[in-house]
């Protein structure tokens, strides 16, 4: 692929009904891809597969990210049929997001699931830079708008902050947590992780029920932690699940609730279960 064809791809991109049409022809050979490739692994397995270290590639982790890919850029196709998403700027945007991260993995699985030849990356990692203008902007309202620096969209890349702090926000609110303190009586932190490894761990103590299963939540907040310690992205079908799966938490059975849903929780079993095994002194507020 020479230079030219190179810029004539990325400015083409600038256009929601050539995007659209690229996405269309890389749905077919994603369908036909998982169809040679038929797995025995359920939905719960291969979300443990999706989230894994996002650079880590094996036939397992191609797999999960393909079958989701599918799963939400579907869902994409269904929303834009229902003109929910009018704006083409928001139509390129998104549109983008699917194509750069579709062509990053086909190169980087070593399957070239999508038959396309040439590599077209994007870079992984957010810069520092980026999130003070980001956070610049939303303090102040200084910057009108963030320099684009990046070809990736960062108000996308940086929802695993977003997730991670509804997650733990939302888990030791249901919990009544307050606060811990260690052997030395100084205030030390319990983690979203060590509470939801508690229910896991403790069957009598799971309040989730069937709505949600423990171990999403243990691989989504995992997941959601790399990113905010590396700034590593994943891609752009990865935020969708995610938001699924914390979907529950805040969604009744008649819709949406800024509380989220209510749960019946044994306060006491939590509250001893957490003091014996991390070995601190737990405040819960019931």
């Amino acid at each position: 692929m020479d230079e030219i064809q190179k810029m004539l791809r990325q400015l083409k991109r600038d256009h929601s009904d050539v995007n659209l049409s690229e996405l269309k022809g890389m749905l077919s050979s994603m369908n036909d891809y998982l169809d040679k490739n038929v797995t025995k692994r359920g939905v719960r397995r291969l979300r443990n597969d999706l989230f894994s270290h996002p650079r880590i590639i094996s036939h397992d982790h191609v797999y999960a990210n393909v079958y989701f890919a599918r799963e939400h850029l579907n869902d994409f196709f269904e929303i834009l049929k229902s003109g929910h998403i009018k704006e083409e700027s928001d139509i390129v945007a998104l549109s983008k997001e699917f194509i750069y991260d579709l062509w990053d993995l086909n190169y980087h699985s070593g399957v070239n699931f999508l038959n396309l030849d040439g590599r077209i990356t994007k870079p992984v990692t957010q810069w520092a830079s980026m999130f003070y203008f980001k956070a610049s902007w939303l303090g102040t309202n200084n910057y009108k708008t963030i320099p684009n620096l990046n070809v990736m969209n960062f108000d996308i890349s940086i929802i695993p902050v977003f997730i991670r702090m509804a997650l733990e926000m939302k888990i030791k609110e249901v919990i009544g947590y307050e606060k811990a303190y260690d052997s030395h009586n100084k205030e030390s932190n319990i983690t979203v992780h060590q509470i939801l490894s508690v229910i896991k761990q403790n069957k009598r103590l799971n309040f989730f029920g069937e709505v949600i299963d423990v171990n999403d939540l243990l691989h989504v907040n995992r997941w959601a932690n790399y990113f905010v310690h590396t700034g590593v992205s994943s891609y752009y079908w990865k935020y969708r699940e995610a938001i699924s799966i914390l979907n529950p938490l805040f969604k009744e059975e008649n819709g949406f609730n800024m509380q989220g849903r209510t749960f019946a929780v044994n306060f006491a079993g939590i509250k001893a279960e957490l003091s014996k095994k991390y070995k601190k002194k737990v405040i819960l507020v019931s």
